[in-house]
C-alpha cells in the first residue's frame, strides 16, 4: 500500500479503514502529500502523540486537523507554529490571542498577524 502511495498519494482516500487508523501509514501518506490529511481517521487527530509526529511532517496540516483540545495545547501549537507560522490561524482563540505564540509565528512569517 505505501508502495500505492508513492506513485499516487491521493490513492490513500480508498484505502480501508483499518489503514487510514495506523499511525505509520497515515504520516507517510502526509508527508507523501498533505491533502491526504482529511482521509486520517478522527480517532488519531486525538492523539497527542500522533499529532506530536504529524506536526514533524506537515504542521499545517496537523493541527488543521488536530482535535480542539490539542488545538489548545500550548507546547503542540508552539511547535506547530516553529514549523510553519500559518499554523497559528488553526491555532484555539486562546493560543491566537497569545502574545509569546504570535509573536514566534510573525518573526518566522509576517502575514501571520492576519491569523492572530
Amino acid at each position: 500500500c505505501l508502495n500505492a502511495l508513492r506513485v499516487r498519494p491521493m490513492a490513500f482516500r480508498f484505502f480501508s479503514v483499518k489503514l487510514r487508523s495506523q499511525g505509520r501509514t497515515c504520516l507517510e501518506a502526509l508527508q507523501q502529500h498533505p491533502d491526504t490529511a482529511p482521509f486520517i481517521s478522527p480517532k488519531l487527530w486525538e492523539s497527542k502523540r500522533f499529532v506530536a509526529q504529524a506536526v514533524a511532517v506537515r504542521a499545517l496540516q496537523a493541527l488543521q486537523f488536530a482535535s480542539a483540545e490539542l488545538r489548545d495545547d500550548d507546547s503542540l501549537v508552539g511547535d506547530a507554529i516553529r514549523q510553519d507560522a500559518m499554523s497559528l490561524q488553526y491555532a484555539s482563540r486562546r493560543l491566537q490571542r497569545s502574545r509569546k505564540l504570535v509573536l514566534v509565528a510573525v518573526r518566522r512569517n509576517p502575514k501571520a498577524l492576519r491569523c492572530a
